[in-house]
């Protein structure tokens, strides 16, 4: 018995320099843990945006063609009919609105990355036209688009430190 304690010491004074090492915070034997990077895409796919589609339309175009968004809610109020898709990074989606009384789309709201800006920004200024004088903002990432025809409005606007929307609203003449 006399021989466990001081090598039960011994053993505690030996563990005590590593236990203090491992737990402090200035530990540099460990590796800096790196952090996690946001995905960034090189090409952007519009979310489905056809006046008065149907919801089998958005259904069928989402599941073939907008891989990494999942049907997340479907609702129903008295006005209109909503689906909801959840992309693969939190806080981004579409959120599909359809009236109750003909079933057509009439709005399409699109959460997308802040990283992402200048490939969807570019995109829609390749694709739609720009409108002057509508007060463009870079920083707050506003911007306002049009069709040649003028039936659709795209606007895009930050709603967050890491996320902004690309909005489709539908003019009828």
């Amino acid at each position: 018995m006399k021989i466990l304690i001081p090598l039960a010491i011994l053993s505690v004074m030996m563990a005590l320099p590593t236990f203090l090492t491992s737990c402090s915070s200035d530990d540099e034997l460990l590796p800096d843990t790196p952090e996690v990077l946001k995905p960034t895409i090189t090409n952007w796919i519009e979310p489905w945006h056809v006046q008065g589609s149907g919801i089998d339309e958005v259904k069928a175009y989402m599941s073939t063609s907008m891989n990494g968004y999942t049907l997340t809610n479907e609702s129903s109020s008295t006005a209109n009919y909503q689906l909801v898709y959840s992309g693969s990074y939190e806080s981004t989606g579409v959120i599909y609105s359809f009236t109750k009384h003909e079933g057509g789309l009439y709005s399409v709201i699109d959460t997308e990355l802040c990283v992402n800006k200048s490939v969807i920004i570019k995109y829609l200024k390749e694709h739609y036209s720009l409108v002057a004088g509508a007060g463009s903002d870079d920083k707050k990432i506003q911007y306002l688009f049009t069709t040649p025809d003028k039936s659709t409005v795209i606007t895009t606007l930050k709603v967050s430190d890491e996320c902004f929307n690309v909005s489709y609203s539908f003019v009828t003449h």
